[in-house]
C-alpha cells in the first residue's frame, strides 16, 4: 500500500512594512468606532440603579440578564450603563406578556 502524503494549506501571509502596519490598524479601530456610534447615537444610557429601579427589578437581575443575552451592558471607561433600548423592549415584552393573560 502506498503512503499519501498529506498536504496542509498554505498560510497567505503578507509582507507589510510598520507604516502599513499603523494605517490598517488605525483603519480597524475607527471602523469599529463608527459602528459603535452609530449603534448607540440616539439611545441614553441609564446606570444600573436607575435601570432596576425603571424595570423594577434587582440589580443582580440586570448583570444575570447581561448574562443570558437579554440585555447588553454599555461600558465607559469603569463605569457600566444600560441602554434606553434595552429598557423599553424589556418593558413591551412584559406588556405583551401581561395582555396575553
Amino acid at each position: 500500500m502506498a503512503e499519501q502524503a498529506i498536504q496542509t494549506p498554505t498560510p497567505n501571509i503578507a509582507l507589510i512594512n510598520l507604516d502599513e502596519l499603523r494605517l490598517v490598524i488605525n483603519e480597524m479601530v475607527n471602523s469599529c468606532i463608527e459602528k459603535y456610534i452609530e449603534k448607540n447615537k440616539e439611545d441614553n444610557l441609564f446606570t444600573i440603579a436607575k435601570a432596576a429601579e425603571m424595570l423594577g427589578v434587582d440589580k443582580s437581575t440586570l448583570h444575570r440578564w447581561d448574562k443570558e443575552g437579554t440585555l447588553e451592558k454599555v461600558h465607559i471607561g469603569g463605569k457600566v450603563r444600560i441602554r434606553e433600548s434595552d429598557i423599553k423592549r424589556i418593558l413591551g415584552q412584559r406588556k405583551n406578556k401581561a395582555l396575553e393573560q
